[in-house]
């Protein structure tokens, strides 16, 4: 079967391709029939669905965030598309390509890991130094470090998006150190790494991008310090006030009670590292807003619609002529 991705479909057309099923909703008409509504998903966009008939027993065999194989028509509603459903199946995800249907940094995940080595590298203190590739290189951590999203919606919000962040943080952390030498740059460089590795178990990111169970129930602060504390035996000779200092950086970084650290930052280094990690992620994150404006507002259209996460429009600047 040749895939149709979400961003081919046009009105009119016949569609059966696979998609993951990013949402199913069992809705009731006035005379007490049930219909379904969908979201189908791959890394192009997002296509609703709607299926009429046996929506009972076809809510009942899906999961959601599975691969589905969908037959329908593409029909446009209230100015988007839509595909009415003729038959929708769950099939394994085995044989997909993960890339062919979550969005994925578009640069070069091998490269990247490659730059973060080199700054392990840089980092003068072996017992640090000696922890940090101990963690990259664990079968288990490693890859879901090359994998994992650094968010579901905000920033870096796609396969490779966790280590494009690190690696993105190390370059402005080195700069920073330059300018203010009085940091612990090694202890800079492991805050790049170590403040979001929670996310690796936070979210789940195989067939969709979302929050797991333990992510809902603890979060990546809590759980980063967790993953720490698995490897911190294999490494005696750390000093217990390093180990303490690359705690805090972990439960700090956020910067305040209300956007979720549970301590505010205390050390220099803390302060420092939580306005470089949300200098990174706000610019990810409007730099994407502006994205997504000029694809769905328009060639003659200088701002964005209200992003409802911000509360406000962003000006994309005056149409080019």
């Amino acid at each position: 079967m040749d895939r149709q991705p979400v961003n081919s479909l046009r009105p009119g057309g016949q569609v059966e391709s696979v998609y993951i099923l990013k949402r199913k909703l069992l809705k009731k008409n006035p005379d007490g029939s049930r219909f379904l509504l969908f979201q189908f998903s791959d890394n192009s966009g997002v296509v609703g669905g709607i299926l009429w008939e046996d929506a009972q027993t076809v809510y009942d065999r899906l999961t959601q965030g599975r691969f589905v194989v969908v037959r329908g028509e593409v029909q446009e509603y209230r100015e988007m598309l839509q595909v009415r459903v003729q038959d929708v199946r769950q099939v394994d995800g085995g044989q997909f390509d993960l890339a062919d249907f979550l969005p994925v940094t578009p640069l070069d995940r091998e490269i990247l890991v490659t730059e973060w080595r080199q700054r392990l590298g840089e980092i003068r203190d072996a017992g640090l130094r000696a922890l940090l590739t101990d963690m990259l290189e664990d079968d288990d951590l490693g890859w879901r470090f090359q994998a994992a999203p650094a968010g579901k919606t905000w920033h870096h919000a796609y396969v490779g998006g966790l280590l494009e962040h690190v690696v993105r943080l190390t370059r402005i952390v080195a700069t920073v150190c330059d300018l203010y030498p009085d940091l612990d740059r090694d202890l800079m460089m492991a805050a790049c790494y170590l403040h979001d590795i929670g996310k690796v178990r936070e979210l789940e990111y195989e067939r969709s991008i979302d929050y797991g169970t333990e992510g809902k129930l603890l979060g990546h602060v809590v759980l980063g310090v967790e993953i720490l504390d698995e490897f911190l035996p294999r490494h005696p000779e750390l000093a217990p006030e390093t180990i303490w200092r690359l705690k805090h950086l972990i439960v700090s970084h956020q910067g305040s009670y209300e956007f979720g650290s549970p301590m505010l930052p205390k050390t220099v280094e803390a302060i420092v590292f939580h306005h470089i990690d949300n200098i990174d992620a706000q610019f990810d994150g409007f730099t994407r807003v502006l994205k997504e404006g000029r694809d769905t507002m328009g060639a003659d259209s200088d701002w964005t619609g209200v992003n409802k996460l911000l509360g406000r429009n962003l000006y994309m600047g005056e149409p080019e002529a």
